[in-house]
């Protein structure tokens, strides 16, 4: 078994789920810039059955970390825009920028590829955000200076 690290095309925007366990709610300036981004936007249902693999702490809707590396709290939703019958989920990175955030649209998927967040982290390097699909792939978002690269990390 070996593991592969596959660059995949990335599309960037500058501007601007049901989840389990308590926690604190998305700040009101990460949820302004989604809105500004997509007005009725709602977080991505998750079938958890679908998705084997996910770890405590990883998330269906919305994970914080410094995704950057500049010290600041950064976030990364799934959310759905109302289009019309078949309504796509995006999944978005929002890194802090003094009192806003910019937003970075990750990917634009099919409803049925809605997956788990999950943030790890190695000592001097920033956390690393995936979206696990299930217990041998993920999707690695990984940021690169002024955009993130998505890779696949699975069987061959």
């Amino acid at each position: 078994m070996r593991s592969a690290r596959v660059p995949v095309r990335v599309l960037i925007l500058t501007g601007a789920l049901g989840a389990p366990g308590p926690r604190p709610p998305l700040p009101a300036a990460v949820r302004q810039v989604i809105t500004a981004h997509c007005a009725g936007w709602q977080f991505a249902p998750v079938d958890s059955a679908r998705v084997r693999g996910w770890r405590p702490g990883d998330r269906p809707d919305w994970v914080s970390g410094d995704f950057d590396g500049d010290g600041r709290r950064d976030y990364a939703v799934q959310i759905m825009c109302p289009t019309g019958k078949m309504t796509p989920v995006e999944r978005l990175a929002l890194l802090a920028r003094g009192t806003t955030y910019q937003l970075f649209v990750l990917a634009i998927v099919p409803a049925t590829e809605a997956y788990f967040f999950h943030v790890s982290s190695e000592p001097g390097s920033p956390p690393e955000l995936t979206a696990v699909m299930d217990e041998e792939r993920s999707l690695l978002y990984q940021w690169k200076g002024d955009h993130f690269e998505e890779f696949f990390l699975g069987e061959d």
